[in-house]
């Protein structure tokens, strides 16, 4: 999976750039937010009057962060921030998760095999599978293996995986321990593939 969005932010989200560029589609957005990156916590947004103003990336709303356009140093559009495109370069509407996921399940269901998934079923994924590679990175201490940087994020699974999800309650992370204690068994070799991408990405 981690190599599929790889392949997808070095390949083809750059062709869909490409074509955001070309036909300047920013202009068929509506109220386009054109902001400069400094850091991941900071970025300048450009004011109706042409000012560059810094402000807290915290800070700001889903709705805004899907109209939000990178320029560069002099101000000139290059890409949409959100990093999931449309064909031509447009930031893809959230609603249209739900519909890939709709139109795959009635698929799936016509099939015979009956499901019903939408696009949180990914952050339960996410939560059950992370928790996994947090516990199993503690417990067989691979700190050797992982690129450095990394292992302070596990020195408490559950509330490493609280803070990722963001939840105000440990108790609504504990949710995933049971899952997480019945995959045990697929740990490995799951385990070692995502170490050996990290330490590929890092080297």
């Amino acid at each position: 999976m981690l190599h599929r969005l790889r392949n997808y932010i070095e390949i083809e989200r750059p062709h869909a750039v490409s074509k955001f560029r070309a036909r300047k589609k920013w202009m068929d957005m509506e109220h386009p937010i054109f902001c400069r990156s400094q850091t991941l916590k900071h970025m300048e947004i450009k004011s109706d009057e042409g000012q560059w103003r810094q402000i807290a990336t915290r800070h700001l709303r889903p709705g805004e962060r899907m109209r939000m356009i990178l320029c560069n140093q002099d101000g000139d559009p290059q890409e949409p921030a959100i990093v999931w495109l449309t064909e031509t370069g447009l930031p893809l509407e959230l609603n249209s998760w739900e519909v890939a996921f709709r139109r795959a399940a009635d698929r799936c269901n016509q099939a015979g095999a009956v499901m019903h998934v939408h696009p949180h079923k990914l952050r339960h994924t996410f939560a059950v599978h992370m928790l996994l590679m947090l516990r199993a990175r503690l417990e067989m201490e691979w700190r050797e293996v992982v690129p450095k940087g990394y292992g302070s994020i596990t020195e408490e699974p559950l509330r490493t995986l609280q803070r990722l999800l963001g939840h105000a309650s440990i108790s609504t992370t504990e949710r995933y321990a049971g899952p997480a204690n019945e995959m045990l068994d697929v740990l490995p070799e799951d385990l070692v593939r995502f170490v050996n991408l990290l330490t590929e990405t890092h080297t």
